[in-house]
């Protein structure tokens, strides 16, 4: 839908004509990159409307050139084994990578945070619980595929549930409390498995 104060505060203009954009760019040497239909393009403060856009070459690689699916590092994760009454907590992931697995709830370490508080955040966000760290259950290193993906470290630490009940966000489908000898056979993740009985052995349960 239009919004009429969005239409109160625009400058329209005409633009430079054909032959000054040409002129222009034959003096300093730069490239122009031509585009159409005709449209709208916003410069500045204006949007300006002809028929035929030129803009230059340099202006569309940081705006519209979009960014790698993955970035072309590799990041760290972490990940939390959690156990309430001897069961443990699976997750089953709605979103890629590892869309329709069942993992453990975790994610993407943040610049400056440290390993606790991330997985602190990642287990409120994605499950609303608040655990009790105990201690680094294990770790795995996810590399990329030939059908691509990212390259991902991911440490894994034991932890106790402490309060709240399972509340997914949209990252999630469906979650599970599962002895750890009871997985049967669900989709898990690579190396899930190991790391839930490193986190088992580790807590004494």
């Amino acid at each position: 839908m239009s919004n009429p104060k969005l239409h109160q505060n625009l400058k329209f203009s005409s633009g430079p004509s054909d032959s000054n954009i040409r002129e222009g760019a034959r003096r300093t040497g730069t490239r122009m990159l031509e585009i159409g239909p005709p449209g709208l393009v916003f410069s500045g403060s204006c949007f300006f409307r002809h028929d035929l856009i030129r803009k230059p070459l340099h202006t569309f690689r940081d705006h519209a050139v979009p960014p790698p699916l993955h970035p072309s590092h590799p990041q760290l994760a972490v990940s939390a084994a959690i156990f309430r009454d001897d069961n443990i907590l699976l997750v089953r992931r709605a979103r890629s990578p590892a869309r329709g697995f069942y993992s453990l709830p975790g994610g993407r370490v943040e610049f400056g945070e440290t390993l606790h508080a991330a997985l602190l955040r990642e287990v409120d966000e994605e499950t609303g619980l608040t655990i009790e760290i105990v201690g680094l259950a294990g770790w795995r290193e996810v590399l990329p595929t030939s059908a691509g993906g990212g390259h991902y470290f991911i440490m894994s630490f034991a932890a106790r549930w402490s309060s709240g009940e399972v509340i997914l966000n949209e990252e999630l489908d469906e979650f599970r409390w599962l002895a750890p000898d009871a997985l049967g056979e669900l989709r898990l993740t690579g190396g899930l498995q190991e790391v839930i009985q490193s986190a088992h052995r580790l807590l004494g349960t």
